[in-house]
């Protein structure tokens, strides 16, 4: 049981909060449009796949997604660590990416975790209550991985005659 004032309570009901409800309306109106949902956060250097939920229920294509995003990231000379969210993190219900996989059915849905992983941090809690980004250095860093791995990922997804789809 979640409770309200945890990091990752999903609120009473689905799509309680009004915020949600016009986001999912937005994208479900939309849908045929919507090839892919992304979530970016920071940071941890990981790149996830649905499902967040359940570490044994994973999507149909999941393998051939993880296995792709694999080699990319090895092309693009990146670090990412590569998974179902729910084994690479922690289980979390109520996410937007397990939603716009399952619901929306959008084909290439993943969470990224930003870099660096968190020990390249400052991590002087009780000064900053958090981390230092220092981002006249790192920025530029973070922004060129990610989007090494993205394009690689992109570019490669294009080949594919047959884009993934899921079925509830």
């Amino acid at each position: 049981m979640f409770e309200f004032s945890e990091e990752t309570y999903r609120g009473p009901y689905p799509e309680s909060e009004p915020e949600v409800r016009a986001i999912t309306s937005f994208i479900l109106k939309r849908r045929r449009h919507f090839h892919a949902f992304i979530t970016l956060h920071a940071f941890g250097n990981l790149w996830m796949l649905p499902f967040s939920f359940s570490t044994r229920i994973r999507p149909y294509d999941y393998h051939r997604t993880e296995r792709l995003l694999l080699q990319m990231n090895q092309l693009s000379q990146n670090t990412f660590r590569i998974g179902q969210s729910s084994t690479v993190l922690y289980p979390a219900t109520g996410t937007s990416e397990d939603w716009a996989k399952a619901i929306a059915q959008i084909p290439h849905t993943f969470s990224i975790e930003l870099p660096p992983s968190t020990d390249a941090f400052d991590m002087r809690q009780d000064e900053l209550n958090g981390f230092t980004f220092y981002a006249d250095k790192d920025i530029s860093t973070v922004a060129e991985s990610t989007y090494r791995l993205l394009s690689l990922y992109i570019k490669n997804l294009a080949k594919l005659q047959h884009p993934s789809r899921i079925t509830i």
